[in-house]
């Protein structure tokens, strides 16, 4: 009995003691549980900078494709409405420097500090029947204020240098700058008139409506035409051989020849006479600056088929004034571009190959035929050329490339009141020709301010469609024909325009083969 009362004192003792123990141990192991574990050491991680991803380069488009969007074509509009309007704006301010009237005096002026002169004299010195081109322009000064900053920027265009090209480029940058803030739209990219495609040799029908479907006056409209619907010749407007140009000092100098100064010409409605065919004016056209994207973007064409700009041209500081009207110097160097053109490959009508850039001066000329001091006289002329040498100068003639035509020392007392289209022919009965050049004279002064003009044209396809099926080459001579820059004008019915004091003489014509 004294022994169950024992056990059961134990028993009563000992439970508590176990129950506690196992409560205790259940809490440590849910303590246990919860508690994270300890986590690895890592090393130390580099921090790595994402770049941002490049921004999408706004395009310079062909205007066709331009005006399909009608917000880029209101903003066009816009911009150049609101630019003119600043041109009545006090001549100190910044406005007047954003305005239409201070860029156009950019690329040039009249005034009394002008490379021009007065505009009086340009009047007195035109035909009646141009005089009526001048209404609306006026003679210019440079503005008090900023001091100095009008005779930095004015009248600086390059013509008849090889910083045509660079010039150029540089100044439809910041014009385009200053479209965007005049429109309110940094998206807003200057278009171009690409007239090297023979559907679109017309002056497009946006800038040729004198008023908007609402009746407000077209921005893009100007009466200084030739006509509202010139049509530029194709023939004039194939760029397929001066795309071949491995020289920049030979392509830069024919560019600016032909397709640049036949269309100022064309447009004109002649050279030397407002606007597009006057220098000091011709920016006063708003036709004129897709005119000048185009030449660009021919330039950009160029480049990426392996032309090179001389190291001593990328350095030369050109002035501007930007958006703001602040002034801004630059190079070609250090020309920022936030654009590209729309097309820079395959530009002409036939596939150009690609080539290695030449320096000018480098490479052996050999002359198949020359005449020497030509003169051009009436609506048709034709010098008729040696026979080619014989030898092994001929075969070169032939050959699928490096035949050019040289016309140099161009010459002429005044204003010829034509352009002149250039042929190679074959003599003898059933003469054939081959279109080759159009002779222009943009930049040519009233007073005759001015230096010899020169062409250098390749005209192997001309030569080789002439020899035909032949194993001789052709005698041929080269024929000038009067145009007004318009397809299928006749020569003769130019008479009346036909300026027969102007003397026009060509100092050397001459065939030749370049490698």
């Amino acid at each position: 009995m004294k022994r169950r009362t024992t056990a059961r004192r134990i028993v009563r003792f000992a439970v508590p003691g176990i129950l506690l123990a196992f409560v205790t141990s259940i809490a440590v192991s849910k303590a246990q549980t919860a508690a994270p574990a300890a986590k690895p050491t890592k090393k130390p991680v580099a921090s790595v900078t994402v770049a941002p991803p490049p921004q999408p380069v706004a395009l310079r488009m062909k205007f066709q494709d331009f005006v399909k969007d009608p917000k880029r074509l209101d903003a066009l509009k816009k911009a150049v409405s609101v630019m003119k309007s600043r041109s009545t704006a006090v001549n100190t301010t910044a406005d007047y420097r954003r305005s239409w009237e201070y860029w156009s005096a950019m690329h040039g002026f009249y005034g009394p500090k002008a490379k021009a002169g007065l505009l009086q004299d340009a009047i007195d010195d035109a035909p009646a029947s141009k005089k009526k081109f001048f209404n609306g322009l006026r003679d210019l000064t440079y503005p008090p204020t900023p001091v100095g900053l009008a005779a930095k920027v004015w009248d600086k265009c390059q013509h008849g240098t090889l910083q045509f090209l660079t010039w150029h480029r540089l100044f439809i940058y910041y014009f385009e700058k200053t479209l965007q803030a005049s429109a309110g739209d940094p998206s807003l990219h200057l278009p171009y008139w690409d007239y090297t495609d023979p559907a679109q040799v017309q002056l497009p029908a946006q800038f040729a409506q004198p008023t908007l479907p609402g009746g407000a006056p077209n921005p893009l409209y100007d009466v200084r035409r030739r006509s509202q619907t010139v049509k530029l010749d194709p023939n004039a407007t194939n760029i397929d051989n001066l795309l071949k140009k491995a020289s920049y000092n030979s392509f830069g100098p024919e560019l600016e020849q032909q397709p640049h100064g036949y269309a100022h010409c064309t447009v004109g409605p002649d050279c030397p006479y407002p606007l597009m065919g006057d220098v000091p004016v011709a920016g006063t056209d708003p036709i004129f600056w897709l005119h000048h994207a185009n030449i660009d973007r021919i330039f950009e064409c160029w480049l990426k088929l392996g032309g090179t700009v001389p190291a001593s041209l990328k350095t030369i500081p050109y002035s501007f004034v930007d958006g703001t009207g602040t002034l801004v110097t630059k190079t070609y160097a250090t020309l920022p571009t936030d654009y590209a053109y729309d097309h820079v490959t395959n530009c002409g009508r036939k596939a150009t190959p690609k080539f290695t850039p030449k320096v000018e001066g480098l490479e052996a000329v050999t002359s198949l035929a020359q005449v020497q001091s030509f003169q051009i006289n009436g609506v048709r002329s034709a010098a008729k050329l040696p026979k080619l040498k014989a030898g092994s100068a001929t075969p070169e003639a032939l050959t699928t490339s490096g035949t050019e035509l040289v016309l140099s020392d161009i010459t002429l007392a005044g204003p010829p009141g034509v352009l002149y289209n250039v042929y190679l022919s074959t003599t003898g009965p059933n003469p054939r020709k081959q279109y080759v050049a159009t002779i222009s004279f943009f930049g040519v002064g009233h007073h005759a301010k001015h230096g010899a003009l020169s062409r250098n044209v390749d005209v192997t396809e001309a030569l080789n469609a002439l020899k035909g099926t032949s194993a001789q080459a052709p005698e041929v001579e080269v024929e000038f024909e009067a145009t007004d820059g318009t397809e299928g004008v006749k020569p003769e019915s130019l008479e009346p325009v036909l300026n027969k004091k102007a003397g026009l003489k060509v100092g050397k014509i001459q065939l030749q083969v370049k490698k």
